[in-house]
């Protein structure tokens, strides 16, 4: 870029942050836009790949708002990577690539994230594959210390992969059907509110399938200050919504302060899931939150200090790693 380009992109990602009461903390960046008007790039693959290797320090990509098409890939080499959005459903990053239609080996998920460090922020990601085909969703992240803020993500099964590596959602809109949430990271989900929905009668409703599969591991999903809700279509059919299942035996979900709706029906378990599961609660509200199952994968904490090693401080390590940018709640309130 010119001089000239440079010293406009940073006035308008200085404006842009300044618009919305925030601190520009960017000090490298590249602008995506629909048309090439005064822009670098008009894909987002295209600035991703343009951007620095190994990076030691944040390189933002602004995406103005549009709908892209596209599915994208942020290697393991594009550390420190942070897309910017203006705004859920502003900026939309969508596919309909489900795993049928696709090749061996070819990316399905429209976001797939590597790159450690990587971070999105007032954007949607969007699935929009046929609602009755087997597909992998909208994102798919192996990337440690990967932070998603105000991020909408639809799809249907599958929406969020959370593969590996330390991953914290703040303040996102997740929605999907089946087992919508799925992986092996650890990761906590705060302060964002689930949506659930029905797709074929003969299917249940599951929010999270996390798969730890040894005691060797340390992962889990952690829902903190979130809300559940279901879809009017559900409630109306007296069907009930799971908070998780196990697809492994030692898979671990935790669900502590959050607001559960009426058709939350505790978790997916049964006579054969293995003991080793653990599901656990810890002082929700709402009419969902006063379902109890009879199960010895389901725990119903009652200390603070159990409680306490499932939060962003001890969890996560957080408190060294988050950006002061992103807000979080670092212990239970």
């Amino acid at each position: 870029m010119t001089l000239v380009a440079t010293a406009i992109l940073a006035w308008e990602l200085g404006e842009f942050f300044k618009h919305r009461g925030e601190k520009s903390w960017c000090r490298e960046k590249s602008v995506v836009a629909k048309t090439n008007h005064g822009v670098d790039f008009t894909s987002i693959a295209a600035a991703v790949e343009a951007a620095p290797n190994n990076s030691p320090q944040k390189f933002c990509i602004l995406i103005r708002k549009g709908e892209y098409y596209e599915n994208v890939f942020i290697g393991r080499e594009k550390t420190n990577l942070v897309f910017v959005g203006e705004g859920m459903g502003k900026t939309t990053i969508m596919s309909n690539r489900t795993v049928d239609e696709v090749l061996n080996g070819t990316q399905v998920a429209t976001l797939l994230v590597k790159g450690k460090g990587f971070m999105a922020r007032d954007l949607t990601i969007k699935s929009s594959a046929a609602s009755d085909k087997d597909h992998r969703g909208a994102l798919e992240n192996w990337a440690h210390q990967s932070i998603f803020y105000r991020c909408s993500f639809m799809g249907s099964h599958a929406t969020i992969w959370a593969y590996e590596g330390r991953q914290f959602y703040r303040d996102c809109q997740i929605q999907g059907s089946h087992y919508f949430i799925q992986g092996d990271a650890p990761a906590i989900f705060q302060q964002c509110r689930i949506n659930s929905f029905k797709i074929h009668a003969e299917e249940k409703v599951v929010i999270s399938g996390q798969s730890q599969r040894s005691l060797m591991s340390n992962s889990a999903f952690v829902f903190h200050l979130c809300e559940f809700f279901t879809m009017r279509s559900v409630i109306a059919s007296s069907e009930e919504t799971y908070l998780g299942g196990a697809p492994e035996a030692y898979s671990k979900t935790v669900v502590m302060q959050s607001f559960l709706d009426a058709s939350i029906a505790g978790w997916f378990v049964n006579d054969s899931t293995p003991h080793t599961v653990y599901f656990g609660e810890f002082n929700n509200r709402g009419p969902g939150a006063n379902f109890r199952t009879n199960s010895p994968c389901i725990h119903f904490i009652d200390d603070l200090s159990t409680a306490s090693h499932f939060t962003v401080r001890v969890f996560l390590n957080g408190t060294n790693w988050l950006p002061q940018d992103v807000p979080y709640a670092a212990d239970i309130v």
